[in-house]
């Protein structure tokens, strides 16, 4: 299940169910998740260590493949040991029940989402989770992911991506473009570089762009389909 799908059926079932939404941030999290393997590393440039000695990681580090897997294993220890369970359609929800108290997290690498009808319970396990984690306790929910987020008084939420899109077009500087039904100009011919001889017997040179514009190109594309993911 794709992390949208799964904000939007927990949403769904916090706006139904009338239960309040709030959410949470775990700071410096892979740096808390212990290591499976034994993993060695150089000394930083800097330190004053003899000749051929080496670290030894205790922790998992940023930056390793597998720091985010042993963060996620690490916090779903610490979730069923409360007593939560996974839910079955998306092992990174979690549920507990206490008599008539309910309370659902999603998690999102270290981001949370809690939903439920019990704000005494909500501040017990946070109090649990802060034993174990630097949890920051966000309050009800406003902005996750580049969403921003809504809850009426009648319970519903709505969701929208204004902020997200507005920051965009100020970075790819376009806050001040027209906006056309056609964004693309009619009979725009759209071909790969031609490097084979023209009629005249001339070789043509291939057109190569820098690797800033490259990169500006990238990053435009990803946020355009990083805005469609949501809508």
């Amino acid at each position: 299940m794709s992390v949208p799908t799964a904000i939007r059926i927990v949403l769904a079932v916090a706006a139904y169910n009338t239960y309040f939404v709030n959410s949470s941030d775990i700071k410096t999290a892979f740096l808390a998740a212990p290591l499976e393997e034994r993993i060695y590393l150089e000394p930083p440039e800097g330190v004053n260590e003899l000749d051929g000695q080496v670290w030894e990681l205790n922790k998992s580090l940023y930056g390793l493949l597998q720091s985010s897997r042993n963060f996620w294993h690490m916090l779903a220890e610490k979730l069923y040991e409360y007593g939560f369970e996974a839910i079955t359609v998306n092992k990174c929800s979690f549920i507990y029940r206490e008599g008539e108290e309910v309370l659902i997290i999603l998690t999102v690498v270290y981001d949370l989402i809690e939903v439920g009808n019990s704000r005494p319970l909500l501040k017990r396990v946070l109090a649990y989770l802060k034993e174990h984690f630097n949890l920051k306790d966000e309050g009800k929910l406003k902005w996750f992911l580049g969403v921003s987020y809504q809850q009426h008084t009648d319970w519903s939420i709505t969701a929208n991506q204004t902020a997200y899109i507005d920051k965009h077009l100020h970075r790819f500087k376009l806050q001040d473009m027209n906006v056309k039904e056609t964004p693309m100009a009619v009979g725009l011919d759209l071909h790969a570089p031609d490097t084979k001889a023209n009629p005249e017997g001339e070789q043509v040179e291939e057109v190569q762009a820098d690797a800033h514009t490259c990169t500006y190109y990238r990053a435009l594309i990803g946020s355009l389909l990083y805005t469609s993911v949501w809508l």
